[in-house]
């Protein structure tokens, strides 16, 4: 009785091990993704993917300037930080782009309401993005391979355009 007692806890205890690994090794892929999102749609990245994609120049994106043709952008960007950048919240996103977090707050608002369903705008920002880090490496010299996003970036004003190219493939929102 005593030896299926002892062969009971071991199995137990051994189970417990392969448990706690698996859970070390779940959070250490977790962190590896915060990581790479981290990384990857840093601020600089995702506002020059905005000003590409909306054909808006830099300096307006951030500036006090209130013409109808920036705030899209603007607003674009402040929904990019939040929902893409798990880490940072509302007055840390504000902190970024030099606005109150409650600006920021109605922005994304006015954002979801102008574009319900996030088609087309998000995915050609996410591709801009991707295309961005991507060059980032190659002149690191960090990059092995060739890759593009899953389309070509076309101007949200124009025509939306879909290029099928290979390579990332980026999340749906």
């Amino acid at each position: 009785m005593i030896n299926r007692q002892r062969e009971i806890a071991a199995d137990h205890n051994r189970a417990v091990v392969r448990i706690d690994a698996l859970h070390r090794q779940r959070n250490d892929d977790l962190t590896a993704a915060i990581m790479t999102r981290r990384n990857v749609f840093s601020f600089d990245r995702c506002a020059a993917a905005v000003c590409n994609v909306y054909k808006v120049p830099c300096d307006k994106l951030l500036s006090a300037d209130r013409h109808a043709k920036y705030m899209p952008a603007r607003r674009h960007l402040y929904w990019l930080l939040y929902n893409e950048r798990s880490d940072l919240s509302l007055p840390q996103v504000g902190k970024l782009v030099d606005r109150d977090h409650s600006t920021v707050c109605h922005g994304i608002h006015k954002f979801n309401r102008d574009n319900p369903l996030h088609l087309g705008v998000v995915k050609m920002v996410n591709d801009e993005v991707w295309r961005l880090y991507h060059d980032d490496k190659v002149q690191k010299g960090e990059a092995t391979r060739s890759v593009q996003p899953t389309s070509a970036s076309a101007s949200v004003n124009g025509v939306l355009r879909n290029q099928p190219t290979e390579g990332f493939t980026v999340r749906s929102v």
